[in-house]
């Protein structure tokens, strides 16, 4: 699972209903369904690690997270659900992982599951569905629908499912061993309480209007919040200098993305902030968490001209410390105790400096991204030679 603060504010419903889908043997699977940025992750992250974790998981018997995000989360690419599959099977003891068709494969984990009472999260499963059209919500993998719809027949565990769109393969069974909750943006008291504890302070009515101006949505809150307390000292009068977007829309994080535009040109006023704002634009090369040695690729001489010439000759010590930073601004996530190779941000984040780097620095997007297919070209290489010495 990708790592969340572990804040969490109003979200005191969400929490009970989880608890009463891991009591209820009727339940099979738990859907929550928001855009992004709304706090999905943040509360199944809460719910495991503040519930969960600390009455020893209720007598669960096996406990499997996997976040989709982790294989990428751009639209339109042909994300695929292979790695979870054989992850998976080898985690519930199957002795041949790699083996048989995408459904039989799907079969056998279910079969697997069910053996035992198991908690399963699948945080951010958008990217392996059809996106808004057509066939909008249809789960694009065989094995995976396969698993799901097993599940949905029966299942004597849990699995809890966080999306963008609703799963159209379980609509059968709605209201039945299915349930599907959409996750609402925070309450106006949640969400000032969310601005004080980030250290944003003014009259009430001036934080009950910020929180409606940003429609209540989480990440956006949190990003302001932040910006505020670095930038004006928390004075929650000053949000009037947020940039303005009229082109974005709920989907793609209008709200979040304003407190974005406003840092980003924060950040530009000093070397050090340029330096930050560099790391967040490479993070934008990514659909997924960045690997060291692939953000090393990015960084090689000669320099990438409007993207890596300010991190040119970064020392360790400074490195850390735009880090630091950096995720004290809440712009990239804490490092993971499992992950520390990689570094990670919210995905509405990664696809913001994308977006603006391949629109504004077209050229560095093209070398930026031709040095990391040689990367990894230089890595399947390798990695054949080790095979077959």
């Amino acid at each position: 699972m990708p790592v969340t603060s572990p804040d969490l504010f109003g979200r005191e419903e969400e929490l009970s209903l989880l608890d009463e889908a891991w009591e209820n043997p009727e339940t099979g699977i738990l859907v929550f369904i928001a855009l992004g940025g709304v706090g999905k992750t943040s509360l199944v992250n809460a719910w495991l690690h503040n519930h969960m974790a600390k009455e020893n998981f209720r007598d669960a018997e096996m406990v499997y997270a996997w976040s989709f995000y982790s294989q990428g989360a751009a639209e339109g690419r042909q994300a695929s659900a292979d790695r979870f599959l054989a992850d998976a099977l080898k985690c519930f003891g199957d002795p041949n992982p790699d083996e048989g068709f995408p459904t039989e494969k799907g079969r056998r984990l279910a079969d697997l599951i069910k053996k035992q009472k198991s908690l399963i999260v699948l945080d951010g499963l958008e990217p392996v569905q059809h996106p808004p059209g057509p066939q909008e919500g249809k789960v694009k993998d065989e094995g995976l629908r396969t698993l799901l719809r097993n599940l949905a027949v029966q299942n004597p565990g849990l699995c809890v499912i966080t999306t963008r769109l609703k799963v159209d393969d379980l609509k059968t069974y709605i209201r039945s061993s299915v349930k599907e909750q959409v996750l609402e943006h925070l309450s106006e008291e949640a969400g000032m309480k969310l601005l004080v504890h980030l250290g944003v302070s003014g009259p009430k009515k001036e934080l009950l209007t910020a929180v409606k101006e940003f429609d209540g949505h989480a990440l956006a809150l949190t990003l302001l919040g932040t910006y505020l307390k670095n930038v004006y000292r928390g004075d929650i009068r000053k949000r009037d200098k947020i940039e303005r977007l009229a082109y974005e829309d709920d989907y793609h994080g209008k709200h979040a993305r304003r407190v974005m535009e406003s840092y980003e040109k924060w950040l530009k006023e000093s070397k050090k902030g340029q330096r930050q704002l560099a790391i967040l634009r490479i993070m934008g090369l990514f659909d997924r968490p960045a690997d060291k040695d692939a953000i090393k690729a990015v960084l090689a001489e000669p320099v990438i001209e409007g993207l890596t010439e300010d991190l040119q000759g970064i020392s360790d010590a400074d490195w850390g410390y735009a880090l630091r930073d950096l995720r004290e601004l809440r712009l990239i996530l804490q490092e993971d105790a499992c992950e520390k190779n990689s570094l990670d941000c919210h995905p509405l984040i990664r696809e913001h400096f994308s977006e603006k780097l391949k629109r504004e620095q077209n050229e560095a997007w093209k070398k930026a991204h031709s040095r990391l297919y040689g990367s990894e070209l230089a890595q399947l290489f390798c990695g054949l030679i080790i095979l077959t010495t």
